[in-house]
């Protein structure tokens, strides 16, 4: 039955926050694309344009090394005054995409490290190429007009972010394309960094002056065209971030992980009471054990072989033991973990995770302050503690595999859409920070 205006009680861009990822591969055309899109389920992997799972390493290089860029899907989603979720495609009216981006971190203040850190630790920031005179600073800002792109199957230089430069020269930031079903594709830029002019030489990884990089972030409108009247959509938000050169790896600490935790701490979202040992332990574990692929260190802590490997069968059966006999074991691990509240007088170097922190390399380096190595959150603590108490649910059934989206109701998801992207990124430290940083800790935020 068709949709109208009037049946719709609310209409919204998903994910609200997309992450999209530079690459310097070509990513092909609309009829032959190459590139892989973001994770659209949590904890689930990238998808190549076909819907088939990305899990191959020529899924995200070329045969000579480069890497495909990763981009980010925009959908439609209306909640209808039948209380009903759908998502809205070029079958049930005409959608139009309008995306504005820019990047502005020339003229923004240097990244040295989070600003919200303790009075003490925290350093001041100077603006990025410092010397430039107010009347100029416009110079380093990379604005392109915005794009807009309705329809399927649409893409094409009509829709690439190139008119945008840098003292003069041109930058591309990237491209919009539409699929079969008129969603919305924003394909990030090129991975390029580069000095306006000659002589400008890097001086340390990032707040060189004179530099630029395609990075960009923006805000995705959309608006539909039923037959009895067009209805806006509450936005969503696009960032393009450095390449994930080890996909199916999670942080410790997720961006989806860090943001809640802020929800949690306002009281706009409960904190969980209650403890899975397959949705909120094993994963912590099993994070850890992941990391073992780029850090030797945390390979000889958690990798196959260690006590603590979580892809062992007998060290999973050890670590889903509720029973009173394994307390005492579960209580030692427990005992491994650095406490996030825990103040310099208990702080233990050597706890869990060995991870550097927010802080790392300031302050008195003979007393080292707890913000030098990274914490679980409070709610991964709190958990943890459930664990260790024997007050969890043993509810271990074999390793968690991802639903399958479109075997999905349209309201699933959309709360899957709204943590996947931030559950593949990293959540801390900040110093920077990878794809996001520290202001997504934020409330006002």
């Amino acid at each position: 039955m068709p949709i109208s205006k009037t049946d719709v009680a609310w209409l919204r861009v998903y994910p609200p926050l997309g992450i999209a990822r530079v690459g310097n591969a070509d990513p092909g055309t609309v009829e032959a694309p190459a590139f892989v899109i973001g994770p659209e389920i949590v904890g689930g992997p990238c998808t190549k344009p076909d819907g088939s799972p990305a899990r191959r390493v020529d899924d995200f290089r070329t045969a000579d090394g480069m890497i495909r860029r990763q981009a980010a899907r925009f959908r439609l989603y209306a909640g209808l005054k039948n209380g009903s979720v759908v998502e809205l495609t070029s079958d049930d009216c005409t959608i139009t995409w309008t995306v504005s981006i820019a990047n502005l971190k020339a003229g923004w203040y240097e990244f040295n490290q989070a600003m919200d850190l303790p009075r003490g630790l925290a350093q001041n920031a100077q603006r990025r190429n410092a010397k430039l005179r107010r009347t100029h600073r416009e110079c380093l800002d990379i604005t392109p007009a915005p794009r807009v792109i309705s329809g399927r199957n649409q893409g094409g230089s009509d829709f690439a972010f190139d008119d945008g430069a840098f003292w003069g020269k041109s930058v591309y930031l990237g491209e919009l394309r539409t699929d079969p079903k008129g969603r919305l594709t924003f394909i990030g830029g090129k991975g390029v960094s580069a000095p306006f002019r000659k002589g400008y030489n890097p001086t340390t990884f990032a707040n060189n002056n004179g530099w630029h990089d395609d990075i960009a972030d923006g805000p995705v409108h959309a608006t539909a065209e039923f037959a009895d009247g067009r209805l806006d959509a509450v936005p969503g938000y696009v960032v393009t971030t450095p390449p994930n050169f080890a996909p199916g790896l999670q942080g410790l600490v997720t961006m989806d992980d860090a943001v809640r935790e802020t929800f949690y701490d306002q009281d706009w979202l409960p904190r969980p009471e209650d403890t899975s040992f397959t949705q909120d332990v094993w994963p912590i574990f099993d994070r850890l054990t992941g990391m073992q692929w780029v850090d030797h260190g945390l390979f000889m802590i958690h990798g196959a072989g260690s006590p603590l490997d979580a892809r062992a069968p007998g060290v999973i059966a050890k670590l889903g033991n509720a029973s009173a006999d394994n307390g005492a074991w579960r209580q030692r691990v427990f005992g491994l973990f650095r406490d996030p509240d825990q103040q310099n007088g208990g702080f233990v170097e050597e706890a869990l995770p060995q991870i550097f922190g927010d802080a790392y390399g300031e302050g008195d380096r003979d007393h080292p302050d707890p913000l030098n190595y990274l914490s679980v959150t409070r709610t991964q603590y709190g958990h943890l503690r459930n664990w260790a108490q024997g007050h969890f649910k043993a509810d271990w059934d074999g390793l968690p595999q991802p639903p399958a989206f479109d075997a999905l109701t349209p309201a699933q998801q959309v709360a899957h859409l709204e943590r996947a992207a931030l559950h593949d990124c990293l959540g801390g430290p900040f110093h920077p920070g990878i794809e996001l940083t520290w202001t997504m800790r934020l409330p006002k935020v």
